[in-house]
């Protein structure tokens, strides 16, 4: 019986480890044949969005979501700074990069400055605009067609951020 109870409980612990959830995977970074390495390619997916003379943010191109490197944290403590981020928000320069959300056009600086904003939570979305925008889609972080409204609104954007930010 206790040979048999031996048998059980081993062939569960054998059968266990080989699962698929049940296995640990280590990330170890990549070299492809050209000798560039997964940390190459996060910089080559990086955008610097210059918003002032010393303010700059990062965005990654495959996530599409902001960099959050020493800087993204420092700009959080001076008023200054986040003023200026939010009157950037009227910024239409153009970084060239296709954003999931954004069904016409490219990123823009002030679509940047209104994500930071709106991701360290200066102000609220709905209590500010007065438009619900909950709708996400699939693998995509910002919602449907706020990249959009404020391509058609940025100015009045703008000043309503600029009123509402905490």
């Amino acid at each position: 019986m206790e040979k048999k109870l031996l048998y059980i409980v081993c062939s569960l612990l054998f059968f266990n480890y080989f699962k698929k959830d049940a296995r640990v995977n280590y990330v170890y970074a990549k070299q492809d044949l050209n000798g560039t390495t997964d940390a190459n390619k996060l910089i080559s997916d990086t955008v610097l969005v210059k918003i002032a003379d010393n303010i700059a943010l990062k965005w990654n191109k495959k996530s599409n979501s902001l960099i959050k490197d020493s800087n993204y944290h420092n700009y959080l403590k001076n008023k200054n700074t986040l003023r200026l981020i939010a009157e950037s928000i009227a910024s239409t320069t153009d970084l060239g990069v296709l954003v999931c959300s954004k069904k016409k056009g490219h990123l823009k600086v002030g679509d940047v400055a209104f994500l930071y904003l709106l991701e360290n939570r200066k102000f609220y979305l709905f209590q500010c605009l007065k438009i619900q925008f909950d709708v996400l889609d699939k693998d995509c972080k910002i919602p449907r067609s706020l990249l959009d409204y404020i391509d058609k609104n940025r100015h009045t954007v703008g000043k309503k951020v600029s009123e509402c930010m905490i």
